[in-house]
């Protein structure tokens, strides 16, 4: 609350922070250090940036699972922890890598419902929201 209502007196504290402040989870001041992480393979290069900004730490989650001709790449957006968006990262690289990329829409489809459930069966209280792509080389 003290945090809060010092926020609201603060020139310069943005709409967006005061949501955040608003939501109980969030620092001070914004977290604003970066890691950069590479990655490559013989068809692709990526490299993403992450930053926790007013949370005090990081939810997000995502994964660059890279092969000689098809590269999965995801960002997982964490509500209310870290916990879904790092299971589902985690559990992604594990299935990608033990049974390839999924043959179509709908093997993928499966594959995201079935780790959807497998973590609501943890009874674990975050959630996550999700953007992907899979990239077959020419």
């Amino acid at each position: 609350e003290a945090v809060l209502a010092s926020a609201r007196a603060v020139p310069g504290v943005t709409a967006a922070a005061r949501v955040f402040l608003e939501m109980g989870q969030s620092v001070a001041a914004p977290i604003s250090s970066v890691v950069v992480k590479r990655c490559s393979g013989v068809a692709f290069c990526a490299g993403l940036a992450e930053m926790n900004g007013w949370r005090p730490s990081m939810e997000d989650a995502h994964i660059a699972h890279i092969q000689d001709n098809w590269g999965f790449f995801g960002i997982f957006d964490g509500h209310g922890g870290d916990e879904c968006s790092s299971f589902v990262a985690r559990r992604l690289s594990e299935e990608l890598g033990s049974c390839g990329a999924p043959k179509d829409d709908a093997a993928l489809r499966a594959l995201m419902l079935r780790l959807d459930m497998e973590f609501l069966q943890t009874k674990q209280c975050s959630g996550s929201t999700g953007t992907f792509v899979l990239v077959e080389a020419c």
